[in-house]
């Protein structure tokens, strides 16, 4: 095992707090110095197959923040303050879901560089490890962006974005970019990678050029860019159109799913703090939606004793509540069919819908979805994307951008008899930057 394999952890480590702080004590113990110890391409590729760091993308205030579940008086109790404060959207929420993306934005810089410094390697094996590190700096960005930035909207040119790092520089300080501008990091390292990589890499932990079509698809959805969403969803689809026959699956499974099934392409998820748990249950409101003819009902949910639902859903393959925030063909179908709704292809679009839910409904008992016009079949379309796609974290990016568009959404949470609102184009709607991180590094903390 290579210097720079097992002494990995510690250097990011160290770059964290190099990043966070600038502390000029720790400057110097300079990381960059391990990364001449990198000779060979294997090296690269083993930082890059480290699943549960580089994979991982911590704590999910996304799912926190959205009405997918709810809270016992009891398990609200046993939550830390920031949780409590989390689940009620308090304006003083300061949960860190920081750090893990840049741990991920790290790995993938230190590949970026280290294959500048070694020529060793294929061609094909250098670009698609270029491609890959490409892939995991623009997916940790746009987690980061859901969480820490305005939606993109017409004033992206000069709302906050994030601090784009695309060197493994610890001295590097750097500011706060603008929402345009990390979108536009975002997209550009998306479509190198996709110039870059095969189509298929053959592991679901690994990102391939299917796997970025369907990113892609996702990042313009979130920017109500629907016509590059719909582009790219497409693209993905004439890959990849198979999806699960919940009528195959035993719904007594617990997890239903394993990580390599048909419709998951990507594996990615939230290992830090998490509110949905074991200890919190599914949204009543939510589950009664499903009706008894929906295996969905039976797929996703446990339904206890006394009548309370706990997930058991995630295509990450886990027991209970481990976040999902990977690629996934079920995914890909609802924003295309939103895409063709949208320009007023309204057969195109339910055709997506209805392909997805006769393979969620049991057989024979299916009915097509109709409507009788646009925004019947968005509302329809919308509905069923946050039935399918519950703890992915998708829900808090389409509230944001709907209520850009008018929707005038809000959020409420009902906890020990008192009912606490997050209303539509709140500045809650951003969620503030650890306050270590704000006094150490001297980036702008968000509005409030």
């Amino acid at each position: 095992m290579s210097y720079i394999k097992k002494n990995l952890p510690t250097l990011i480590i160290l770059w964290l707090a190099l990043i966070i702080s600038s502390c000029s004590k720790i400057l110097d113990e300079k990381p960059d110095r391990s990364i001449t110890t990198i000779s060979n391409i294997k090296d690269l590729l083993a930082i890059l197959r480290d699943y549960d760091r580089i994979n991982n993308f911590g704590a999910s205030l996304a799912d926190i923040g959205v009405d997918e579940y709810a809270l016992s008086s009891s398990a609200y109790a046993n939550l830390d303050v920031e949780s409590q404060n989390a689940c009620r959207w308090d304006k003083d929420t300061k949960i860190d879901a920081w750090t893990s993306p840049y741990i991920v934005i790290y790995y993938a810089n230190l590949v970026l560089q280290g294959l500048e410094q070694t020529e060793d390697g294929s061609s094909s094996e250098r670009d698609n490890a270029r491609g890959q590190a490409l892939f995991f700096r623009a997916f940790a960005f746009y987690q980061l962006a859901q969480i820490y930035c305005k939606p993109y909207s017409e004033s992206a040119q000069t709302d906050l974005g994030i601090p784009l790092r695309i060197t493994p520089n610890v001295e590097e300080k750097i500011a706060r970019s603008t929402v345009s501008e990390t979108y536009a990091r975002i997209i550009k390292d998306a479509e190198g990678a996709i110039a870059l990589m095969p189509m298929d890499n053959d592991a679901i932990n690994v990102p391939d050029k299917l796997v970025c079509f369907g990113f892609l698809a996702r990042v313009y959805l979130s920017m109500r860019d629907y016509t590059n969403a719909e582009k790219y969803a497409s693209l993905y689809l004439s890959e990849s159109p198979d999806l699960i026959d919940f009528n195959t699956l035993d719904t007594l499974a617990n997890p239903s799913f394993s990580t390599d099934n048909t419709e998951s392409v990507f594996l990615a998820f939230y290992g830090g703090s998490r509110i949905p748990a074991p200890s919190t249950t599914v949204n009543p409101f939510l589950f009664n939606s499903y009706n008894e003819n929906d295996l969905r009902r039976k797929v996703l949910f446990i339904v206890n004793h006394d009548g309370s639902v706990n997930y058991k859903g995630s295509y990450e393959g886990r027991e209970g509540y481990v976040g999902y925030c990977g690629i996934a063909t079920n995914e890909i179908y609802l924003i295309r069919a939103e895409c063709l709704v949208r320009r007023d292809m309204i057969d195109g679009g339910l055709a997506d819908l209805n392909r997805l839910l006769s393979h969620r409904y049991i057989d024979e008992k299916f009915i097509p979805e109709t409507a009788a016009s646009k925004e019947d079949a968005l509302e329809l379309v919308l509905h069923e994307r946050w039935k399918e796609l519950l703890f992915r974290s998708s829900k808090w990016s389409d509230l944001r951008r709907l209520n850009l568009e008018g929707a005038n959404i809000s959020l409420q949470r009902e906890i020990d008899g008192i009912t606490y609102t997050l209303p539509p184009n709140d500045k809650r709607w951003v969620w503030l930057i650890p306050d270590e991180v704000i006094r150490l590094s001297g980036i702008q903390q968000n509005e409030r």
